[in-house]
């Protein structure tokens, strides 16, 4: 994780980690590292020019007296990041400039000329917004440009309610698309990141307005090398108001590499001199302003003309080759997308041909699916993927043709949380993408609730799970309470802050075949034991799954507990597994 923070910020860095995993040693918690061993594996953080060093849980002043004399000689060295420009959502980070692969912003979220996505937010409706940006992010798309400017609505709202959304459901960073400040502002409060303003130009009023936005929520901004006056025809033009909002920029401490310049493309359609004018702008920038990204908006070179997806390939292509960083186009254009890969293979900007091979391989990635596909069992499934709310509409669709409640459940829903289980244990998914599928799965399921048969759906068993006596900590636990019941089995939700009493009453109550517990602190996990042995006594059938941030295999060992889930998928499967082996304690499986 430090390796990884060193590479993008020269931000101070610090280390203050526990003495170790916690193990339970005769009832306490013990840390396993020694003063000495301590010191000596944090040896392991000083390569990344770690600023501050420390102990967390474990740690004694004896800790810190070692790793202070280990570390006497230590001289924290500035670091060096490379100046690239840098966009990031909440767990992904997307490079540009320089050498790198020339990236594509996804124009669709925008209700200009698109009467249903205007009317779907005027209406509050924003399942469509969420469907464009499934779709983009399926073909390639590296960030997502929102624009929600259209009348009869409260654009600052809706701006807040949709990168809202779209975090939960599309893992790469944003483009806030607006002129209006307020609309910025609150847009940028909502994200996660480090999003892109779109955009500023070289009027004073508008570098005035936006700048201070871009400055206060660390985001990259677009400038467009226009003022007051229009669109300078000339590439000299451009070029003055280029300078001018790389100046302003730097007045407000954001450096070149965020700073995105558009130098703006008329339609070859009236001015056949304009694509032209466009790529010289991009050259003289190049070379009178290093460091800075450039950005274009490709299609507009095509407007009015017949075909256009012709014209702005080859544009695209045009631009690349004369250091295009960040395009905005549309990703499910297949001929800009051809264009994209093969002019940045030929531009020297795709090491050893990585990007080209990806997508040109027997194994690359099929086409997005189109947002009308007809509702299906896959379609269900690939939405519980995604993570897309509009799972109740292709769920009710199934239903009215008659397609059994029971059969979407286990071909539709889990057949797509084991999908999302799988990506998370590779580390492909992350908890958003885990909680979001959840959610949906969740939506879902209670639509279906209503459709089954008396006695038909029966839980596979029943589970209570609670977080333990003086914890008050429950994200983790939610998690797991939503994806066991997404699996067929009974929760029985007990909350935080639960005695053991409480734990052993409720299982006795509902006849409970597992019992979950969950502990995130050190001072909370020593409850466990406890509950484990009163359980016993009780009801010695019930199996025990613990879980939490301080709890691991070994500590489930020690206590005696039946599994250690270490996550929310991971606690399915073993319950599952025991399922399978038959040793639920009422013996009806």
């Amino acid at each position: 994780m430090l390796e990884e923070l060193a590479r993008y910020t020269e931000l101070p860095l610090v280390a203050q980690p526990n003495a170790g995993l916690p193990l339970l040693v005769e009832g306490k918690v013990h840390y396993p590292l020694g003063a000495d061993q301590f010191a000596a594996a944090m040896q392991k953080f000083l390569p990344y020019q770690v600023a501050f060093l420390g102990g967390c849980c474990g740690t004694t002043p004896e800790h810190i007296a070692c790793l202070k004399a280990a570390v006497k000689d230590y001289d924290v060295q500035p670091r060096t990041v490379e100046p690239l420009g840098r966009l990031a959502c909440r767990e992904h980070i997307v490079e540009m400039g320089g050498n790198t692969l020339p990236k594509m912003i996804g124009e669709r979220i925008n209700p200009t000329a698109r009467k249903k996505l205007a009317q779907g937010l005027r209406d509050g409706d924003l399942a469509m917004i969420e469907k464009e940006a499934e779709l983009q992010v399926e073909a390639g798309a590296h960030v997502l440009d929102v624009n929600v400017g259209t009348h009869g609505i409260d654009e600052v709202q809706v701006m807040a309610d949709v990168v809202t959304l779209l975090q939960q459901s599309a893992s790469i960073p944003l483009c806030l698309d607006s002129t209006n400040p307020k609309v910025l502002e609150q847009g940028l409060k909502q994200y996660q990141g480090k999003a892109l303003i779109n955009s500023v130009n070289g009027e004073k009023a508008s570098l005035d307005n936006i700048l201070p936005l871009a400055k206060r929520y660390g985001a990259a901004v677009v400038g467009l090398t226009l003022d007051e006056t229009g669109i300078p025809p000339k590439a000299e033009g451009r070029l003055e108001i280029a300078r001018r909002i790389v100046a302003a920029c730097e007045q407000y401490g954001i450096k070149r590499q965020d700073i995105y310049l558009d130098s703006l493309v008329f339609t070859v359609g009236t001015d056949i001199n304009g694509p032209r004018e466009t790529l010289r702008t991009m050259k003289l920038i190049r070379q009178e302003l290093p460091g800075v990204n450039l950005l274009l908006g490709v299609s507009n070179v095509s407007h009015g003309l017949p075909n256009r997806p012709k014209i702005n390939s080859a544009f695209l292509a045009m631009a690349i080759g004369n250091g295009l960083d960040l395009s905005i186009i549309n990703p499910l254009d297949e001929m800009m997308k051809n264009a994209w890969q093969s002019a940045a293979l030929l531009a020297g900007r795709d090491a050893n041909a990585e990007n080209y091979l990806m997508l040109n391989s027997e194994q690359a990635a099929a086409a997005p699916v189109a947002a009308d596909e007809a509702p299906s069992l896959e379609v269900v499934k690939r939405s519980v993927v995604k993570g897309s709310s509009n799972i109740e509409q292709v769920v009710q669709a199934l239903l009215e043709q008659g397609v059994e409640p029971m059969t979407i459940i286990n071909e539709g829903l889990i057949a797509g949380l084991n999908e999302v289980g799988e990506k998370y244990e590779k580390g492909v998914f992350f908890l958003p993408q885990l909680m979001r599928s959840a959610e949906v799965s969740q939506q879902a399921f209670e639509l279906l609730e209503g459709h089954l048969q008396s006695g038909e759906g029966m839980q596979k068993a029943t589970l209570v799970i609670g977080t333990v006596k003086g914890d008050i900590h429950d994200i983790g636990k939610n998690m797991v309470s939503v994806m066991v019941k997404n699996h067929g089995y009974r929760v029985v939700d007990l909350g935080k802050n639960v005695p053991a009493e409480t734990f052993v009453n409720a299982v006795l109550e509902y006849q409970a075949e597992f019992l979950g517990l969950s502990a995130l602190m050190t001072t909370t996990m020593q409850e466990i034991p406890g509950v484990i042995a009163l359980l016993r006594e009780k009801s010695p059938q019930t199996r025990v799954i613990i879980g939490g941030a301080v709890i691991t295999e070994e500590f489930a060992e020690e206590v005696g507990a039946d599994g250690f889930g270490r996550d929310a998928v991971q606690t399915v499967k073993i319950m599952d597994e025991f399922l399978k082996e038959g040793t639920s304690c009422s013996g009806k499986n």
